[in-house]
């Protein structure tokens, strides 16, 4: 993930016009979740003809360090990151490799935790209504619980997530 030919390779057809994303997924216990993530960076991408990729991540700086490495050819313009204290953790890294945000890497974590609001340059980040989320998932739950899992319906009326824009993209 170094710095990009300073075009920060962006064009039409995302929406923040990147062209090469990447999704950085916890390993370990976390996966499936950060899988998942990644899968609707990587729909998003593919809904845009840009490119995404996704890095398997430890929560460590050495991880993180290595990680810097393993971009696409021309290192992305963006970086999704699992969550807001991954995003906190590349930050660090790529700012101790002299990268800013956003002129050369856009960087955006999730869940739009406190830690987002205290780095420098603050973090993006996509907020989830966690609230708006509690009942019906609840409901889903005992569906699933009470009665076979095919009878029970997908969860609906969700407010979808949003991008929290703040210094790092």
């Amino acid at each position: 993930m170094s710095a990009t030919d300073g075009t920060r390779n962006r064009g039409p057809g995302n929406a923040e016009g990147h062209r090469r994303l990447a999704a950085l997924v916890p390993s370990g216990p976390l996966e499936e979740v950060g899988r998942h993530r990644s899968e609707g960076l990587r729909k998003a991408a593919l809904d845009t003809g840009a490119d995404s990729e996704e890095i398997l991540l430890e929560a460590t700086p050495e991880s993180a360090e290595r990680a810097t490495g393993l971009s696409c050819a021309r290192g992305p313009s963006a970086v999704f990151t699992y969550n807001d204290e991954y995003g906190a953790l590349m930050h660090g890294v790529l700012t101790d490799l002299g990268v800013t945000f956003p002129d050369d890497l856009a960087l955006v974590g999730a869940d739009d935790l406190p830690i987002a609001r205290y780095l420098r340059p603050t973090l993006s980040s996509v907020a989830i209504d966690a609230t708006g989320l509690a009942g019906p998932l609840f409901t889903h739950l005992q569906a699933v619980l009470n009665g076979p899992t095919e009878d029970a319906k997908p969860l609906e009326g969700l407010a979808p997530p949003r991008v929290v824009h703040r210094g790092t993209s």
